[in-house]
């Protein structure tokens, strides 16, 4: 067995099953397993996962957490089951996420040759189509240290683009890869789990690419409108911007240097700004990016405090 794909539900009963059913429903170049695992879902997600994964023709596991652990602690059990079976690559997807019809084939086609032609991959990405604006696409990331920058795809003709970080749904990982660098964070619930294990794969020597010619429909956030610009606002549920704001500081105090630090409270300020302006829930989506820098400090507060016990 050479891949598992792994998709990670919490209450998706109106989404999983458009979704699970495309992917139980494809067949794959050699033998995969498909596995979900539910965090604790309180709708009929369980059994309607359970009734797709026993219809279908491939190998399937669901395992339910007794409770919500978040996406990282998910994504790790999933690494766990592909390393104790010895599975080469793992895809990721979200409970929301449309695949076309090839789309793994050919994800796993890319990933042998750049495995052959580039050495050290750490995974291959399709691009994402914005499920509520299809003529809209998200963008991978370069990292530098600045921080995050978005991406031009097309600034190349070649399909395969080297990229630094994009989101995990639909990205085919190599298993070494997320095991070289003892896999997702856990204390990240949820927001920046993807960029966070991407950055710490590219310091550690392992290439990210995307296939801009496979595409996934991607809906990304909980509402969206257009700007005056044309661009997209998208709007998560409040309490994400909570883990949203804490993740992504912690990420970049670690992971970045002084002036990727300050370009990332420069952008914090800046978004805070466009909450006020197009948020539909402005003072809840507020409250809560306070409440996760609060939660940055008190942590970061704490790791010095027991740094300077230890030297004691």
């Amino acid at each position: 067995m050479t891949l598992l794909i792994l998709i990670v539900t919490f209450n998706g009963v109106a989404s999983l099953k458009k979704t699970l059913t495309k992917i139980c429903t494809q067949s794959y170049d050699g033998k995969a397993l498909i596995m979900v695992i539910d965090n604790g879902s309180e709708d009929e997600t369980l059994a309607v996962a359970k009734g797709l994964l026993d219809a279908s023709h491939h190998e399937t596991l669901l395992l339910p957490f007794p409770e919500n652990r978040g996406v990282a602690a998910a994504y790790n059990r999933g690494l766990d089951e592909a390393k104790y079976r010895g599975i080469e690559w793992m895809m990721i997807l979200d409970q929301d996420t449309e695949l076309p019809g090839r789309l793994v084939e050919t994800l796993m086609a890319a990933a042998d040759g750049l495995m052959q032609s580039k050495g050290r991959i750490a995974g291959v990405a399709p691009m994402a189509i914005n499920g509520f604006s299809p003529d809209h696409h998200y963008s991978p990331y370069a990292w530098s240290k600045n921080g995050l920058a978005e991406m031009d795809l097309f600034s190349t003709d070649h399909p395969l683009v080297p990229i630094d970080s994009t989101i995990t749904s639909g990205t085919l990982y190599h298993v070494k890869a997320l095991e070289d660098i003892k896999g997702f964070n856990a204390s990240y619930f949820i927001d920046f789990v993807d960029h966070e294990a991407h950055v710490r794969l590219k310091q550690r020597g392992w290439g990210l690419w995307c296939h801009k010619e496979s595409q996934i429909i991607h809906y990304l956030g909980a509402f969206q409108t257009r700007l005056p610009n044309n661009g997209i606002w998208v709007e998560h549920a409040p309490f994400r911007y909570r883990y949203m704001c804490k993740n992504m500081l912690d990420a970049h105090f670690r992971l970045c240097g002084m002036r990727g630090r300050l370009n990332l409270m420069v952008q914090i300020i800046r978004h805070m700004t466009l909450v006020i302006r197009y948020a539909a829930s402005p003072a809840s989506i507020l409250m809560h990016i306070i409440k996760g820098g609060s939660d940055f400090i008190v942590e970061r507060c704490g790791r010095i405090k027991n740094r300077f016990s230890c030297l004691c």
